[in-house]
């Protein structure tokens, strides 16, 4: 509930939640409030730290990391992904969300990883590839990591203040000496396609701006009860332009009632924008999807290129429409890039 539904810690002492709980809290015999539910927690997250950590104890693992803000709050999202046994699939685990309370440089981002590897006795050996967005701060962070990964290993042989924990000793044994161990750069697939699509929309600026003016004219007091039955358009992030598809999709799917809308009020008025809107979806409705295909629990390298590649047959296909072509070049080129990574060849 306090994770999922955002509730607060104190929930557990409100009249209505303890009817319910007090019953449990009796056969248990525990009490239960904000204080003692701190160390609930804190006990919970040390057991599931201890299992990870027996888990990828001598382990190869990718990490993958990402920040975002939101609410003036600026997060660092840490997760990790290894090949279950066992299991026979990619079990992913996150090890740690972190509040960044300063420039998001390399080297600072770069600490606030080793912070959360460490808490898990994840050594940089253990790392096979970094995934992160194309972003210059990741990049410098991926970077940071390699000359950290490299300082460990070019330290003098009569150094007697270098020690090796004794956890890493096995692995570094089985590593031989003329491979060059490093950390391999993996440039995020889906924030890549986000990126295809900025190149070719950023023209089209103007026309997006007057839609989502309409969007913003929908939540006037004066049409509420025009939209009573119906919901309102949805609003969008400036860094996510899957966003921008849902908003005009949802015009589309509408279209009737915006063109009676806009014979009675001139700010909902869409007649000038509905080709571009039919146009762009069209054109990106396949991007949309293959963004969403590829943003699932893990999608193997060879199941995101056949996607991309769908994706760009798919839009090909599409005729007199003024995204197809630029889109495609995009998508193309922007794929020759992320073609050229060694973990993608040997995949």
């Amino acid at each position: 509930m306090i994770c999922v539904h955002n509730v607060p810690m104190l929930c557990v002492e409100w009249e209505g939640l303890g009817i319910i709980l007090q019953p449990i809290c009796e056969a248990l015999k525990i009490q239960l409030n904000r204080p003692n539910l701190v160390c609930h927690l804190g006990a919970a997250a040390r057991k599931i730290r201890t299992e990870i950590s027996s888990i990828v104890k001598g382990k190869l693992v990718s990490l993958k990391i990402d920040s975002a803000t939101r609410l003036g709050r600026h997060i660092l999202g840490v997760n990790i992904q290894l090949y279950d046994v066992e299991q026979k699939d990619i079990a992913i685990y996150t090890i740690g969300m972190v509040e960044l309370n300063t420039r998001h440089t390399g080297k600072y981002v770069k600490t606030k990883i080793l912070e959360i590897l460490a808490m898990y006795k994840i050594f940089l050996t253990q790392i096979f590839t970094v995934t992160c967005e194309n972003g210059v701060n990741m990049i410098a962070t991926v970077n940071q990591l390699r000359s950290e990964l490299q300082e460990s290993y070019d330290h003098p042989e009569d150094d007697d203040t270098f020690v090796v924990p004794i956890e890493q000793v096995d692995w570094m044994e089985t590593v031989e000496k003329e491979f060059c161990l490093t950390i391999t750069l993996v440039r995020c697939a889906v924030h890549t396609m986000q990126l295809s699509v900025a190149d070719v929309i950023r023209p089209f600026d103007a026309e997006i701006r007057k839609c989502t003016s309409v969007s913003n004219n929908c939540r006037k007091i004066a049409y509420k009860s025009v939209f009573k039955d119906e919901s309102l358009p949805p609003l969008y992030s400036k860094t996510r332009w899957g966003g921008v598809f849902e908003m005009l999709n949802y015009f589309n799917k509408h279209e009737k009632l915006f063109n009676e809308l806009g014979l009675q009020h001139s700010e909902l008025d869409l007649t000038e924008q509905w080709q571009f809107i039919k146009e762009y979806i069209a054109a990106f409705e396949p991007v949309y999807i293959a963004t969403k295909k590829m943003q699932a629990k893990h999608t193997p390298l060879n199941e995101f290129y056949l996607t991309w590649m769908t994706t760009v047959i798919k839009i090909n296909a599409i005729q007199e429409n003024r995204f197809t072509q630029a889109l495609t070049q995009a998508l193309k080129k922007r794929l020759e890039i992320l073609k050229e990574n060694i973990v993608f060849k040997a995949a």
